[in-house]
């Protein structure tokens, strides 16, 4: 038997998360939408890039 490998996969923020940062942090109106824009176009970002990984991490893996 070979050696078992987990690959967890990333998952956005809750929104619920950020809201509730954005409350400890008193914004509101259009810094608190900036703040939930910014971490959204970053939670894309980010998984799209550890997917990719993900991906080549698991092509690799399986080809031993």
């Amino acid at each position: 038997m070979g050696a078992i490998r987990g690959f967890t996969k990333p998952q956005p923020l809750p929104y619920r998360a950020i809201q509730e940062w954005c409350d400890r942090n008193r914004l509101n109106g259009e810094n608190r939408e900036f703040v939930v824009e910014c971490v959204s176009i970053l939670d894309r970002t980010y998984i799209s890039l550890r997917n990719d990984q993900i991906k080549q991490d698991l092509e690799t893996a399986f080809r031993k």
